[in-house]
């Protein structure tokens, strides 16, 4: 557990202090706001006299997609260019490293969405907002941010550095994207919590689904050695 969360609070400092975070935050919790306030298509609010953020939850894990790659491709890139992996393995064991490195991102990763809750406060401001499809498509994408975090550093071990990393990653998860079986797309997954409906076989699939990863993340780990 030590080692855990020593792992992880190098991961948070390092990623906190970083001015590329901060400008992907930014876009991050801007681009979607798009959606709402200026596109063209029904989904904006202004245009379809509807407080909802339905347009907000359709682009969210497209965002999720290029956001989740940035941020995990510098957990393992990282420790490859600076030669510090193998010094890495000596000192922690491998599922300390991989938990710690998830949990670093992950909360990372939370920071990164807590940036976008301006949106739905301001929509409530329109008129009266539904927030039982909010909460859901916050927890779907936690979920979902989950999953694309575990896909990108089980990618992240294979990759000699951060671009290689990200695009692997990238073409991984726009995999899962496009899956034409609806019970294994993770999108489609997600689409059930932003309509507000919380099921158990979708926490149990983004559940089970990131644990795959993690244990994919632990044996390229113990490769490694």
């Amino acid at each position: 557990m030590i080692a855990t969360l020593a792992v992880a609070q190098k991961e948070i400092r390092h990623g906190l202090n970083a001015l590329f975070f901060y400008l992907i935050a930014v876009v991050f919790a801007a681009a979607p706001a798009f959606s709402l306030f200026w596109n063209p298509a029904p989904t904006n609010v202004f245009i379809s006299n509807h407080t909802s953020l339905v347009g907000f939850f359709q682009v969210l894990p497209l965002f999720l997609t290029v956001f989740v790659p940035a941020l995990a491709m510098r957990a393992y890139g990282e420790e490859h260019h600076a030669g510090s992996f193998e010094l890495l393995l000596t000192q922690a064991g491998d599922w300390p490293i991989v938990l710690g490195k998830f949990l670093g991102s992950f909360i990372i990763l939370l920071v990164g969405l807590a940036a976008t809750f301006g949106l739905p406060l301001l929509v409530a401001q329109l008129g009266d907002l539904d927030w039982g499809p909010v909460f859901g498509g916050y927890l779907g994408a936690v979920l979902f941010g989950a999953v694309c975090l575990a896909v990108c550093l089980s990618a992240g071990v294979f990759c000699p550095n951060q671009t290689s990393s990200f695009v692997v990653s990238l073409c991984l998860l726009g995999t899962l994207m496009v899956l034409p079986v609806p019970a294994l797309n993770i999108q489609t997954r997600f689409q059930n919590f932003a309509e507000g409906l919380v099921l158990f076989p979708d926490l149990g699939f983004f559940i089970g689904l990131t644990a795959c990863f993690l244990t994919i993340n632990r044996i390229a780990i113990g490769l490694r050695r």
